[in-house]
């Protein structure tokens, strides 16, 4: 009698131990891939903590890098003139020696287009875009580029001067010897990238998502199981963890890999096995994808549908589209940049003589050919445009004898007699 009881002791002592196992997951609320609790992480070999996201790290989130990528490129992209401001209008100055830099050869190493993309990443990436201005005498002869991390930023508290140091180089720059871009900033000469604005928990969250649903399907979308027994495996805590070691690697030698999916389990003696699953609607993770890509989009001042976003039919035409990126998201970092390569790259006395540069975004908002076509009619026919103002539009060489504005004959001043 007396060794029943022991024995029955025994086994509910090893049930206690097995169930306080189970219990642990039973007891915790429904974990998904949408918001995994603490212990399905570490199961998956997670760590709970999640991921530290910086600047450089923040581009392995796909929609940030994206959307990162297709700002810098259609900055790069867009052509830049150099231009008198007169009463005329603007005029094209084609031999004025800025235009290499501008639009062909920016450095030694960087082409005008490769110049302007990188500016751009390290602006929307880092917050903000450094180029040192190398000149011969007065003339500028190349821009540097120079990596964020490596350069500081230094303001007199009298003066209110602002001076850099680059690493490697002994020796401070003047304001007007440096390209600096940047968009947001709350002192008004640092600039701020998204992660320090506010994004930095947000990304954190995506990505460790991002981790998470990496090791959940690295593990074959399965995520282990329970074994537990009524028998005994004794009372020795060192020989009892030894012994579940053992069972663990033979279990899992037997029913786990590619090469043993779908087979079954066989037990022997009062072994039971419970697996923790995850429904397979929450690890597809769509939910949470979208979610990224449309907090990305509110970062970076873009569209859905440039992110690839699945439901983004909130506009009703691609040019109504283009036009809202362009003035909500390009124009303002377009008219960073004018500004302040006419502050930095040109002259006193070419600033007061009208000099500036354009940057032109036309062909990012152009129409069909049919609501182009009657654009530009209505342009000509209310003597807005000459007709080389319209070829000029659509990126065609100007003609002798079309600079002049027509108007229409059976059109009068209101109030005039119409027999006149």
């Amino acid at each position: 009698m007396v060794e029943n009881e022991i024995q029955q002791h025994e086994r509910d002592k090893m049930g206690n131990l097995f169930g306080r196992a189970l219990n642990k997951y039973r007891n915790e609320q429904v974990s998904t891939l949408n918001n995994p609790s603490p212990w399905l992480l570490k199961n998956l070999g997670v760590d709970g903590k999640g991921v530290n996201v910086d600047e450089r790290t923040s581009l392995a989130l796909s929609s940030f890098y994206g959307g990162v990528n297709i700002i810098a490129n259609h900055i790069a992209s867009l052509p830049i003139d150099v231009v008198q401001r007169s009463e005329e209008g603007n005029t094209v100055d084609a031999d004025h020696h800025l235009n290499e830099i501008l639009k062909y050869q920016s450095s030694r190493y960087l082409s005008a287009t490769h110049f302007k993309k990188l500016l751009m990443i390290n602006t929307l990436v880092y917050g903000n875009g450094f180029a040192r201005i190398e000149r011969d005498g007065n003339k500028v002869v190349n821009l540097q580029i120079e990596k964020p991390k490596d350069v500081d930023i230094y303001k007199n508290k009298e003066s209110g001067d602002i001076f850099y140091k680059f690493k490697n180089i002994d020796k401070k720059y003047p304001a007007r010897d440096v390209i600096h871009v940047y968009d947001f900033t709350l002192d008004g000469y640092k600039g701020l990238s998204v992660l320090e604005a506010g994004a930095k928990e947000s990304f954190e969250g995506h990505m460790s998502v991002q981790k998470f649903s990496k090791k959940y399907f690295d593990n074959n979308a399965h995520i282990g199981g329970v074994l537990s027994t009524e028998d005994s495996l004794g009372t020795d805590e060192a020989v009892v963890n030894k012994a579940k070691s053992e069972i663990r690697k033979e279990f899992e030698h037997v029913y786990s890999g590619e090469q043993n999916w779908f087979r079954t389990a066989i037990l022997e003696g009062t072994w039971d096995y419970q697996a923790l699953d995850i429904k397979a609607s929450d690890a597809m993770l769509i939910e949470r994808s979208q979610a990224t890509v449309e907090d990305v989009s509110r970062w970076l001042q873009m569209p859905l549908s440039f992110l690839n976003h699945t439901d983004s039919q909130s506009f009703k035409s691609k040019e109504q589209e283009s036009r809202t990126y362009v003035n909500n998201c390009l124009n303002p970092k377009i008219r960073i940049i004018e500004n302040e390569i006419r502050n930095k790259l040109f002259l006193e006395t070419e600033k007061q003589a009208g000099y500036k540069v354009n940057i032109d975004t036309k062909q990012l908002v152009r129409a069909s050919l049919k609501d182009t076509g009657e654009f530009l009619s209505q342009m000509v026919d209310r003597s807005i445009f000459s007709l080389n103002e319209s070829r000029d539009f659509l990126d065609m060489d100007s003609k002798d004898g079309l600079d002049i504005h027509l108007q229409q004959l059976n059109m009068k001043e209101l109030g005039s007699d119409p027999e006149e």
